[in-house]
């Protein structure tokens, strides 16, 4: 748990996001808790002016997306999370095997 001991509360900033393996929603959902471009330099810009040009919609951003790391990502559901992939894991294996076969 992160404790912030003196100053307001933070808020979040906006943040953008290129495609890459593996991203998944654990990081929450493009376009509402963050901005998902094309990884090349055209898209990065547009994306770059559009949160700097509407200031709300940055706003949005980073209290949605700040509200969505707040409340899914913390200790507890992430080793929950790593629990159950290990479970199912295990299971798996078990069952490639022939483990529990009469």
């Amino acid at each position: 748990m992160v404790v912030h001991s003196a100053g307001p509360p933070p808020t979040g900033v906006a943040v953008i996001v290129t495609p890459f393996k593996g991203l998944s929603h654990d990081l929450g959902t493009p376009g509402t808790h963050f901005l998902l471009c094309d990884r090349n330099v055209t898209d990065l810009a547009s994306a770059l002016r559009l949160l700097l040009e509407n200031p709300a919609r940055r706003s949005q951003f980073a209290t949605q997306g700040y509200r969505w790391i707040r409340e899914n990502m913390n200790i507890e559901r992430s080793l929950d999370r790593y629990a159950a992939l290990y479970h199912e894991l295990a299971a798996a294996h078990k069952t490639e095997s022939g483990a529990g076969k009469s």
